[in-house]
């Protein structure tokens, strides 16, 4: 059985794969060299030979790529994580955006620019029309679809019981990726002027 992620970045990634880790579960998160070949360059082959190796799958590309991983591995659940609220989520998204590598385009390339710093409508349009895409195509399915946010959950029951296991004894894990990181200061220097120059009116 595969099971796929479908939330956004910033949406409790971190603590689906660790509950799925705690289950027995092989996981495989985010992958910027595959987020290269499939989103960027269109390639399908790395991504079939990733889901054949593992069994739950987190954060980018796999949220974008739902419907043909649907289309071909009949069986497979699909997990839809959120925040409690979309003001959260892009709370977490900014916080994110500011400890990003300087190479990495991936805001840039998914919702349209790298920062939500002075963007927020577009970020918060994207996330929710992500989140109400994903509902309407799996509305009737409810067997092979959850969604779930952690922030919500007090233990296993619901999770557990859509993956048809039983719930471990040990707490709920609450993965919480942004407390742990440590601020590179060059790093948010950089993305300081980064954002400055994103939201500067074109050049008449």
């Amino acid at each position: 059985m595969k099971i796929v992620g479908i939330g956004l970045n910033k949406t409790g990634t971190s603590t689906l794969g660790a509950a799925g880790a705690a289950m027995g579960l092989s996981c495989k998160t985010w992958d910027p060299t595959l987020f290269q070949e499939t989103i960027v360059e269109g390639k399908r082959d790395a991504l079939w030979a990733t889901i054949n190796a593992f069994d739950l799958f987190n954060d980018f590309p796999y949220p974008l790529l739902y419907r043909e991983i649907d289309a071909r591995y009949p069986g497979a659940k699909f997990v839809l994580t959120r925040r409690a609220s979309p003001e959260a989520w892009l709370s977490s998204l900014k916080a994110h955006a500011m400890r990003g590598a300087i190479t990495t385009r991936t805001h840039k390339i998914v919702y349209g620019w790298q920062y939500p710093h002075g963007r927020e409508s577009a970020f918060l349009d994207y996330y929710e029309r992500h989140n109400e895409e994903a509902r309407r195509y799996f509305a009737d399915r409810p067997a092979d679809f959850l969604e779930i946010c952690w922030e919500e959950e007090k233990d296993w029951t619901r999770f557990a019981s859509f993956l048809g296991k039983p719930a471990p004894t040990a707490p709920l894990p609450r993965a919480n990726a942004r407390a742990a990181k440590k601020i590179n200061p060059m790093r948010y220097a950089w993305n300081i002027g980064g954002r400055f120059l994103q939201n500067l009116p074109p050049k008449a």
